[in-house]
């Protein structure tokens, strides 16, 4: 059995779970967005309390991304790094992570709550716009949209657009069957964004490239803000995260074929130490519980409260708002909301 087709042996296994929440990670090629996923898990695991559980179902999936982090960590030895834009290189198949997400109680007994599936899709569909990555974004009630902090920041207009294609992501998500769809979550997470978060003495530097971190999304991805108004049933979040802690954007340069390169290097002292990468994987998380919780009928409330499985929940969404802005008040970087933040709360 190959490894495309261990991931995928889950596909169509519910695995005793009753509800299903899947995430589609979009974004270009190269962008980084298996590595995102495996240092967000590693990263969470670290970081969960002791009563809840998310972890993959299924062996060979877990060993894919272990090694993908492993890979992470090796790759920051080299003191420079250069990747060419839009290169051939990265997931070529919507490849499948079921991870089952549990609520632990009393004795560590676990009662299972949701099973979440990502879909990492290969960058060739978000360009080509393809009919099998609109399916998966239509089905799913998360989108990831992976986006190149250093080509965001210092390329031109037109290739920033090219690269991170926000055109084609504004597509895809004004279709009529994603944006009529109940409650969605969408997390535009800026990947290798350490140049613009990094701690610095100088607090008026730091927030000097926090602010044009911030403006230089927004002109950019107005597009893509604008289809978040207060009043629709989705939520769209501005995440920047430090994927590999130890690097800084250096600069962009041409190859002799024209092909863009993006350079990046390694800052002397510091070693591989992803920071605020479990933040878009924890508004996830909180999204999901929070879902959960609204899909449950007045009985099936009723029961769920008499058994403890309902205010489980809740006592561990309240305890995730906690980690989450704790996590935001140690970070040099806030996040942005745009349109209904209440899709992360629930009733009581």
């Amino acid at each position: 059995m190959s490894k495309t087709d261990a991931i995928n042996s889950t596909k169509n296994s519910d695995n005793g779970y009753k509800e299903t929440i899947n995430i589609c990670m979009i974004g270009p090629r190269g962008a980084g967005k298996t590595s995102l996923l495996a240092t967000m898990y590693k990263m969470v695991q670290q970081n969960l309390g002791g009563k809840l559980r998310f972890e993959p179902l299924n062996k060979e999936a877990f060993m894919i991304l272990n090694d993908k982090y492993i890979n992470l960590q090796k790759m920051v030895d080299k003191p420079a790094y250069t990747r060419v834009v839009n290169d051939e290189e990265g997931t070529k198949e919507i490849q499948e992570y079921s991870f089952g997400l549990d609520l632990v109680g009393k004795g560590g007994k676990r009662k299972k709550i949701t099973l979440v599936k990502f879909f990492d899709t290969p960058g060739a569909m978000t360009e080509k716009m393809s009919e099998e990555l609109e399916k998966r974004i239509q089905e799913s009630q998360i989108i990831i949209n992976a986006i190149d902090t250093g080509v965001m920041m210092k390329a031109d207009i037109l290739n920033a657009e090219k690269f991170n294609g926000y055109a084609r992501v504004k597509r895809l998500l004004e279709d009529n069957a994603f944006i009529d769809a109940k409650n969605k979550l969408v997390l535009f997470t800026l990947i290798k964004a350490e140049t613009w978060i990094t701690d610095r003495d100088n607090k008026k530097h730091v927030a000097a490239d926090i602010g044009y971190l911030s403006k230089k999304f927004e002109q950019q991805c107005q597009c893509l803000t604008d289809l978040f108004p207060e009043s629709a049933s989705r939520l769209g979040i501005f995440c920047p995260v430090e994927t590999l802690g130890c690097v800084e954007f250096s600069m962009i340069t041409k190859n002799d074929e024209g092909n863009e390169l993006v350079h990046y290097k390694r800052v002397f002292g510091k070693n591989f130490s992803p920071r605020h990468v479990q933040l878009p994987l924890y508004y996830a998380i909180c999204f999901t519980l929070s879902e959960w919780c609204k899909n449950k009928g007045f009985f099936a409330r009723l029961f769920s409260k008499a058994f403890g499985d309902y205010h489980g929940v809740l006592k561990v969404l309240e305890e995730m708002d906690a980690e989450v802005i704790q996590s935001i008040d140690n970070a040099t970087v806030t996040p942005g909301l745009y349109g209904n933040r209440d899709l992360l709360k629930v009733n009581k």
